[in-house]
């Protein structure tokens, strides 16, 4: 990690005070430039670890702005922001491979989620050593498990803060975070997201050494990490397809290609894009290995990622379900969990 740093090139007013206002909410640095002949100039005196650009700029078109930074840093992670569904400049840009593409007026939500995808890849080897609460008389040590934590989030009072895990032992973190002009709290709260659950704990910082671009946080690990969410479902990876029919909306249903499915929910690759909260009636074909099996269910969107796919924009939708699925979807579902699981046993 390098700060973080986000470039943001958009000229309209309000798109980049929301957009920079929101990355920096949830911890994320940001630089906003509104033209674009000052991107070569910053991406020449300092690393980014993401650009998210407007396809329409007054001095030069974004496809010309992208090949640019594809010539500097093909690997370079990308959102382009546009407001036409396609037309020859987007075409163009396409043929740039940026790694997102989200159209105006976007939700925020898909924003963020966008954004962490992508400096979430790929996935460093690093871990966070996670001890949950035990049973009454148990030891802890039967308890602990390995948590993938790329991103960490460090919280005191109104501040928030993205960190990236640098070394560790049993007793102690070592974060790196982008420089703090303050002065470094007493304590905070740590927190990041795992394969199942979000997890949380509030510790002293024993050292904080700052330096020009990036500070060194070390943190005391406490005995017990709290897992404060967690999934009611476990996810199945399915193979099938999904049709979402939206209330309200008299055409086509849109299909999509099944990703999972749990008793809860399901997720699903689309190629159109739909905004969250969308409620509606879901058609769910799915092949197991006992054999096809389709169902109906009502569902609501609860959040959209959008990427690329064959130069193609698709999107991610997490959808959950507003129904109980039915008996033989369940017991399909549960049969399944009880192979993987034993299949990964040594």
């Amino acid at each position: 990690m390098n700060g973080w740093r986000i470039l943001v090139v958009e000229d309209e007013r309000l798109v980049y005070r929301v957009v920079a206002d929101a990355l920096r909410t949830a911890g994320f640095p940001c630089e906003v430039v509104h033209r674009a002949s000052e991107v070569v100039a910053r991406l020449e005196a300092k690393p980014y670890d993401l650009v998210i650009l407007d396809i329409r700029l007054p001095d030069l078109p974004g496809s010309e702005v992208l090949r640019q930074i594809r010539e500097r840093d093909p690997h370079l992670p990308v959102i382009l922001i546009t407001a036409y569904a396609l037309d020859r400049e987007l075409e163009k840009a396409l043929a740039h491979a940026p790694d997102a593409v989200l159209y105006k007026p976007f939700e925020i939500e898909a924003l963020l989620a966008t954004v962490r995808r992508l400096l979430m890849r790929p996935a460093l080897p690093t871990h966070a050593i996670v001890s949950m609460e035990a049973r009454a008389g148990a030891p802890l040590t039967e308890s602990v498990s390995p948590v993938s934590a790329r991103l960490v989030w460090l919280s005191w009072e109104s501040n928030r803060l993205v960190a990236s895990p640098e070394r560790m032992d049993d007793r102690m973190l070592c974060l790196q975070t982008p420089s703090l002009e303050a002065a470094a709290p007493p304590q905070v709260c740590v927190e990041w997201y795992g394969e199942d659950a979000l997890y949380q704990f509030r510790s002293r910082v024993v050292e904080h050494r700052g330096g020009t671009e990036t500070d060194l946080w070390l943190i005391r690990q406490p005995q017990v990490i709290r897992r404060i969410q967690r999934r009611r479902y476990p996810r199945i990876p399915a193979r099938g397809r999904v049709a979402l029919s939206p209330v309200g909306r008299i055409q086509r249903s849109i299909w999509g290609q099944l990703v999972d499915l749990s008793e809860g929910g399901a997720g699903a690759l689309v190629y159109e894009e739909v905004g969250r909260d969308t409620a509606g009636t879901l058609t769910i074909e799915w092949e197991t290995p006992g054999g096809a099996l389709a169902f109906q269910i009502e569902g609501v969107v609860c959040h959209m990622v959008a990427g690329m796919q064959a130069h193609q924009p698709v999107y991610r939708l997490g959808i959950a379900f507003r129904e109980v699925v039915p008996q033989s979807v369940r017991k399909a579902l549960r049969t399944l969990q009880i192979e993987r699981l034993l299949a990964a046993s040594p």
